[in-house]
């Protein structure tokens, strides 16, 4: 987050796009990403992920999931919906972007500097989409807009194969802090969803129950389930103090 935001601090140019190390953006993709500015309310702008798989002899395909039409956004009880990288349809209005494939207005954007993590801040651009729409612009999520996506290994505790329980807790932490920022009953109803129910990478009472009555994936569960739920009530506690997500 430090590099991103001493990168912004130099630029001069109205609008940023923002990809990462593992991906490479299709051909058209800056003339996509610039197109929808003509409306001066929209403060940015993304796209799809097209997620590439190694096989067994080294080659890259595309990785087949089910498509979705929801995409990007924070339900009414906090419960975030992200499908970047399966999104189809046309384009519309979403509540935070994948920071692998968008492009900022200077003006709109913030980079957190108060988020958990020691190299990937996990949620970071919930904050900075969240922190963009309620300053009252919009953001527009079209799955046309492509970068593939070869997810390379992350070198700190959040590894993707398994994060550890330090990273499991941040990421609870950052993204409950997150949405919470956003105002005490939007923060209050994300700490009870959290807590009762939880996000399926960060498990709440509710899924680890279904999972121990289950006995699917029961080891996945409850093993994530402490870590989450520290990190889940940290989030409240510091919300409760009057904490909120701050910016560079």
């Amino acid at each position: 987050m430090a590099a991103i935001a001493a990168g912004l601090e130099a630029t001069q140019t109205p609008l940023v796009a923002f990809t990462d190390d593992d991906a490479i953006p299709r051909t058209d993709w800056i003339e996509r990403l610039i197109e929808p500015f003509s409306d001066p309310t929209v403060g940015a702008v993304g796209g799809r992920d097209v997620v590439m798989a190694e096989d067994n002899l080294g080659n890259f395909n595309y990785l087949t999931s089910d498509e979705q039409e929801i995409v990007g956004l924070v339900t009414y009880w906090g419960r975030l919906i992200g499908n970047h990288h399966i999104g189809v349809g046309p384009a519309r209005y979403v509540d935070c972007l994948k920071g692998v494939n968008c492009m900022y207005r200077l003006a709109a954007v913030a980079i957190p500097n108060n988020l958990r993590g020691s190299g990937a801040q996990v949620h970071n651009e919930v904050a900075i989409g969240l922190r963009a729409k309620s300053n009252g612009w919009k953001l527009v999520y079209d799955p046309k807009i492509l970068v593939d996506h070869y997810e390379g290994p992350r070198f700190d505790d959040d590894a993707r194969s398994g994060p550890s329980k330090t990273a499991t807790s941040n990421a609870a932490y950052n993204l409950t802090f997150s949405i919470g920022s956003c105002g005490f009953a939007q923060g209050l109803r994300r700490e009870l969803y959290a807590l009762l129910i939880g996000d399926r990478a960060m498990p709440g009472l509710g899924r680890a129950m279904m999972a121990l009555l289950a006995g699917s994936e029961r080891s996945f569960f409850l093993e994530r389930l402490g870590p989450t739920l520290r990190g889940n009530a940290q989030a409240g506690l510091d919300l409760a103090r009057g904490r909120r997500v701050s910016f560079y």
